[in-house]
């Protein structure tokens, strides 16, 4: 066990123990005239005299998660693979936040972005103790790229031929197009 002094007159004592282990914990208590009543932690090691408390004080579990591999484009279902560690071996719970509204409490969950943008993912895990340990990271969705198709058609050498072509953009509009005929000729439009 750690030992440490820790004085005040309260006899209610908040403390913030930073470091995970075993504090063996006594109290002395001094009265005006200068007697005392306590517990000696200094000659219990073990902490077995009575009235002092071994307390264990547990280490956050800590949290990790991998995502689908960019580049991603709105929209998109992005599936996510949350992981923890617990040192203390109890279960954990994930609550995960997706960073435009929606939450979710699956180990491996998926989440669909509607739009481009970035947002920030966060994994928190808790295990059965209430302790919990959280870890962000950014999602970059891009715009969604648009779609090009023509058709070919074939003919004779020295002959005009037509091409058609269609070009679409799923969450906006097209605003050009060009063609390249391979023979340092090209155009623009759709036909």
């Amino acid at each position: 066990p750690q030992d440490f002094t820790f004085e005040t007159t309260s006899p209610t004592t908040p403390l913030q123990l930073l470091q995970a282990g075993t504090y063996c914990v006594a109290l002395t208590v001094m009265a005006s005239d200068g007697t005392s009543y306590g517990t000696d932690s200094e000659n219990s090691p073990n902490c077995g005299n009575p009235g002092n408390v071994n307390v264990t004080v547990l280490d956050s579990p800590a949290a990790s998660f991998t995502s689908s591999a960019p580049p991603l484009y709105a929209p998109t279902t992005v599936s996510f693979t949350g992981a923890g560690t617990n040192p203390n071996s109890s279960t954990l719970s994930y609550g995960w936040t997706f960073g435009d509204g929606p939450n979710g409490s699956s180990p491996s969950p998926t989440h669909t972005y509607a739009a481009p943008g970035k947002y920030t993912v966060t994994l928190t895990v808790t295990d059965g103790d209430g302790k919990a340990g959280s870890v962000s990271h950014t999602i970059t969705v891009l715009d969604a790229l648009p779609t090009a198709s023509f058709s070919a058609p074939s003919g004779l050498a020295g002959t005009s031929l037509s091409f058609h072509g269609s070009a679409a953009d799923s969450d906006g509009s097209i605003t050009s197009t060009s063609w390249n005929f391979g023979d340092g000729g090209g155009a623009s439009g759709t036909n």
